[in-house]
């Protein structure tokens, strides 16, 4: 903890955040920028955030990486939105490829759901971090809601990586309508 850290990213809706933090979880420095409705400017904005971020650091010679989190069906090899209708950026949107472009770095680049990394944060710098639960679900409810899931110690994240992405099930299909096309999901009621 005392040797490395890390950058850490998280999409939001309107907003990203930008933090450089160690491996104790203590956030060093952070910057919040403003989203664009094209994921590729929204990309390219990040990346100078990132840069920025490091070139004012003196700790940017022991950053091992940078963590993405990202909202919706997240593709995690591929760093590939494939659906995330709040933000309106279509589907299937390689977002990991446009902010590996757009980055002057030699650093490698990991990207995750929001909730899924919500749920390692928990078990890693959590109240009950000393005893490391082995299984737990963690609800996230904000600007969506969907679910973190540890197993045995391991993140699930199901056949096709949407495991905990439950803001899209339709409980009243008159209902009002929602920003994923459907009717009555849980997240408009929320």
């Amino acid at each position: 903890p005392n040797k490395a850290c890390a950058v850490g990213v998280d999409v939001g809706l309107q907003q990203s955040t930008v933090a450089l933090a160690d491996f104790r979880g203590k956030i060093l420095r952070s910057t919040v920028i403003d989203n664009h409705p094209d994921p590729q400017r929204t990309a390219d904005a990040l990346a100078k955030a990132i840069e920025r971020t490091l070139r004012s650091s003196p700790l940017k010679d022991r950053v091992e990486g940078v963590g993405v989190s990202l909202i919706g069906l997240v593709d995690p090899a591929a760093g590939l939105v494939r659906a995330a209708e709040s933000l309106k950026w279509g589907e299937d949107v390689p977002f990991g490829s446009m902010l590996t472009k757009a980055l002057h770095l030699d650093l490698p680049l990991y990207f995750e759901n929001g909730a899924r990394l919500a749920a390692l944060a928990e078990i890693w710098f959590g109240k009950h971090a000393d005893r490391q639960p082995q299984d737990l679900i963690f609800l996230e409810i904000g600007e969506g809601i969907g679910a973190g899931i540890i197993i045995r110690g391991q993140l699930y994240r199901g056949s096709l990586n949407g495991a905990g992405e439950f803001g899209h099930i339709s409980l009243d299909p008159a209902g009002p309508a929602c920003s994923c096309g459907g009717r009555g999901c849980l997240e408009v009621f929320a």
